[in-house]
């Protein structure tokens, strides 16, 4: 198995070379444990290089994934820091009036009151005519 270019290279230099040793006569003074211990170096090499290159992936990704993130991070910035411009312009009285004028608002301070007082429906069938 060799990998990328600089991984082929290299891995496939030493693969050559231990292949040449183990056709030299006299395998080039190697024994047999010498020879087994450097085939079991290259595939070590092999699969560590092999890691190596999932872990580059694995930070390019990460890298790319942050870069999304930032992106989306500033655009929210900016609309916040655009609403926030906006309200600045607004005096307090009339935002509180178009808020007043709203049906939602006041059904959720309402939802929201009840829950901070810890009334539930069923305190509430005496004063409200809900379903039974």
């Amino acid at each position: 198995m060799c990998g990328g270019k600089k991984m082929r290279e290299k891995m496939c230099k030493q693969k050559a070379v231990l292949e040449t040793i183990k056709q030299m006569k006299g395998r080039g003074r190697m024994s047999a444990s010498q020879i087994k211990l450097a085939e079991a170096q290259v595939e070590d090499y092999q699969d560590m290089k092999k890691e190596i290159l999932e872990i580059k992936q694995d930070v390019l990704n990460l890298k790319d994934t942050n870069a999304t993130l930032n992106g989306k991070v500033d655009t929210i910035g900016a609309k916040l820091d655009l609403l926030i411009q906006q309200s600045e312009n607004k005096p307090l009285l009339k935002t509180l009036v178009e808020l007043s004028n709203n049906k939602f608002f006041w059904l959720w301070l309402l939802i929201l009151t009840l829950l901070v007082f810890g009334v539930s429906i069923s305190d509430l069938k005496g004063l409200w005519p809900i379903g039974g």
